[in-house]
């Protein structure tokens, strides 16, 4: 029943992630964050009036913690195809768990920041500047753990049938898109950009996973079939 819902949480974390963003970009104007101390009175609205921006970053939040249980609920299922894959589902299991790590750290910050506005000296706003490039880069190294994380998922689909075609393929093509995106990020945005592009086009990939698998009834368990226990697709010509 957890796994089942683990899958569930697969549909409904780019949900979040995707409103959680849209909503952030929605409540937050322009700020010119390279004047410093000159941004201080936008910076000060913008922790204190924008409801938008609040709601946006907390609905990220829960959108990272619903990953991680999506994430869970796949090791299960690969870790029971056999000790063959179970190094290769630890892998995605780590990787997965690093981005919400990874990327918590940026939003967490602006949380914070944000319920305790009024309170917060100028100074410490100046800091929070600092503290989110930091961060940034922190969610620069989370894109190339779910280049990690997509890599394995392909590795599983092709090896040992994890996944069906229609999803290791997708997998394993953002698997590379992802890693180049994110390794050329810090050098030009040119060709980091993939790694922004490459992310939605993940959670579009988890979120089609999660409901290929939450629907679905394992053969194994309904039927008497000679098929390949191991093979968790359970849809035949997918191997």
């Amino acid at each position: 029943m957890l796994e089942r819902l683990g899958y569930v949480a697969g549909v409904a974390f780019p949900v979040a992630l995707f409103g959680g963003i849209a909503m952030e970009e929605a409540g937050q104007p322009f700020i010119d964050f390279q004047h410093g101390v000159a941004a201080l009175p936008e910076l000060h609205d913008l922790f204190t009036t924008s409801t938008a921006n609040r709601v946006g970053t907390s609905l990220t939040l829960v959108g990272l913690v619903l990953m991680v249980w999506f994430a869970g609920a796949m090791y299960a299922r690969f870790a029971r195809i056999g000790p063959g894959a179970r190094t290769a589902a630890m892998g995605w299991l780590l990787a997965a768990v690093a981005f919400p790590v990874l990327a918590a750290g940026t939003v967490g910050t602006s949380l914070v920041t944000q319920y305790d506005a009024e309170r917060v000296d100028p100074a410490v706003l100046v800091a929070w500047l600092a503290a989110r490039e930091l961060f940034f880069g922190m969610l620069v190294a989370g894109f190339l753990a779910i280049s990690a994380m997509l890599a394995m998922a392909a590795y599983l689909g092709f090896a040992h049938r994890a996944l069906p075609r229609w999803l290791a393929w997708p997998a394993a093509v953002l698997a590379v898109t992802m890693g180049v995106g994110a390794i050329a990020a810090p050098i030009t945005w040119d060709v980091g950009f993939l790694a922004w592009v490459s992310f939605q086009a993940f959670l579009l990939w988890s979120l089609a996973a999660g409901i290929r698998f939450a629907t679905l009834v394992d053969k194994a368990t309904t039927t008497s079939s000679t098929r390949d226990i191991t093979d968790l697709t359970a849809v035949p010509g997918t191997a």
